[in-house]
Formats: C-alpha cells, sequence, structure tokens
C-alpha cells in the first residue's frame, strides 16, 4: 500500500532550511538573496503519473534583488543546459529542502516594498530624480532595501535596525572624498557612519561578501585613511552583527563615547 504524502515544511521552516542548504554548499550570495525574503507560498500544481510525487510552484516574496534573480531564472531558454545564477541555486535549494514526496519545478517571485511611510511620495520622488548616487554602489544582486535606504548584507541591515533603536544619527555606505596621499583626494566608502553627542565615529562589518579576507590590506588602508581625519574605526564580524547586532552596538557607542 503506497504511503501517504507528507505535508512540505512550514514557509519559515522552509526558508531557513533553504537558506542553510545554500550556505552549506559554498553558494553565500544566493543565500543572502534568499534571506531578503519575507516568505515563501507553496502550491501544488499537478501530480507525476505515479500521483505520488506532487509538482509545487514556489512564490518568493521579498526586494527587488529578489525579483531579479527569479526573472533571470524564468528567462533562461538553453533548456539542453541546465540554468545557473542565483535564482538556479534558489530554486535548487528549496526543492532540496520540500521532501521526496514534493518536486518544486517553478519559482516566482512578488516584490514587497516599504508600504506608504511619511512624506512617501516627496522622498520616492527625490529619489526618482537621482540618476547618480552615492548611497552602497554596487551589482543590484547584492544590494538589499530597508527603509528606502540600500544595504549590502542581512547583517548591515540588522545593525542599521539596532543603530536605529538606539536613536543615534548614521549614514550607510555612503562615499566620502578625502585626501589619500599628497595633495590628491578619493572615493571611500564606509559601511556605517555613526555621529552621537558630538562624535562621529565608523563602524565597519567584517567578513560579507563586499569585505572578503583577500581585501585586508586594502580595508586597513582605507581604516588608515578616514583615522587620519580624526575618526573612530571599529571593525566587527558579520556573524557578530547577524546575531547579536543590539550588543555590537551598545559597545559601539561605549567606545565612541569614550573618545
Amino acid at each position: 500500500m503506497a504511503s501517504e504524502a507528507q505535508d512540505p515544511p512550514a514557509n519559515e521552516d522552509l526558508l531557513a532550511n533553504a537558506v542553510a542548504f545554500l550556505i552549506d554548499g559554498g553558494d553565500y550570495e544566493a543565500a543572502q538573496v534568499l534571506l531578503a525574503c519575507e516568505a515563501v507560498h507553496l502550491r501544488g500544481y499537478a501530480e507525476y503519473d505515479t500521483g505520488r510525487v506532487i509538482r509545487m510552484e514556489a512564490t518568493v516574496i521579498g526586494p527587488r534583488a529578489v525579483y531579479d534573480a527569479v526573472e533571470q531564472l524564468n528567462a533562461w531558454d538553453d533548456w539542453n543546459n541546465p540554468p545557473h545564477g542565483i535564482g538556479a541555486d534558489m530554486l535548487r535549494a528549496l526543492n532540496a529542502c520540500t521532501g521526496r514526496e514534493h518536486d518544486v519545478d517553478r519559482l516566482t517571485a512578488a516584490v514587497r516594498g516599504p508600504g506608504a511611510f511619511p512624506d512617501w511620495r516627496k522622498e520616492l520622488d527625490e529619489a526618482a530624480r537621482q540618476v547618480v548616487h552615492n548611497q552602497a554602489t554596487g551589482e543590484a544582486t547584492r544590494i538589499l532595501h530597508w527603509n528606502t535606504m540600500r544595504y549590502r548584507s542581512q547583517s548591515e541591515i540588522r545593525i542599521a535596525k539596532a543603530l536605529e533603536a538606539a536613536g543615534v544619527m548614521f549614514f550607510p555606505n555612503c562615499r566620502a572624498r578625502l585626501p589619500i596621499g599628497g595633495d590628491k583626494l578619493g572615493n571611500r566608502e564606509p559601511d556605517f557612519l555613526v555621529f552621537a553627542d558630538g562624535r562621529c565615529g565608523i563602524l565597519e562589518v567584517d567578513g560579507d561578501p563586499w569585505h572578503p579576507p583577500e581585501r585586508a590590506a586594502q580595508e586597513h588602508e582605507r581604516d588608515r585613511l578616514f583615522r587620519r581625519q580624526g575618526l573612530m574605526v571599529e571593525r566587527y564580524s558579520a556573524d557578530r552583527c547577524f546575531e547579536s547586532p543590539d550588543a555590537v552596538v551598545a559597545e559601539f557607542m561605549t567606545l565612541l563615547r569614550k573618545g
């Protein structure tokens, strides 16, 4: 007698399992994009001839980067070769974590924006008029959004939320012009420029894709340039920023206020 098909994991469990699957396989960029999703919804739409395997469609809900990754997957037209890229990695992870009785072979996306907020028309109109910006520049697939600002990782977003909860002024991922040698000036971008009680310091999130170990020498040189301008620079691991953002911010603010 055929065994009864088991239900797939709950949405939150499925997201967590799929992200862990990607991290275990070293697919860190896809893991970051999937982490940006607020939810995933499964819908069965057919059965294989055996009647024992349910074909399913997964819909992930998140920011623009999630939508773009899924659109790239669904635009793939060379089915003689397996699709590749972030969207394909996400689909593979979701399918791997739903169980043998379910085959997730479709992936769609819905964008979840910030919704209406105070003065949203004015702020979004100003943003729409900016052809060039100086905030979190880089590849679109690495950019996440929170409160209409741009971030490169969930660790950065968690630090931003902790800074906001602490009620301090901060600038995330904003480019600066500063002396880099002789009479030359150059562009440098700190992760967080933080102000409190008349003091200013920089909080850096280490270990994210934007700060790989092989760039350590460049990162230290950048720190030296900022310190020459009288700025405190403190670095924290991405893991710690993700797991304990409030503790990181509390420690940083104590150091900043001590001067």
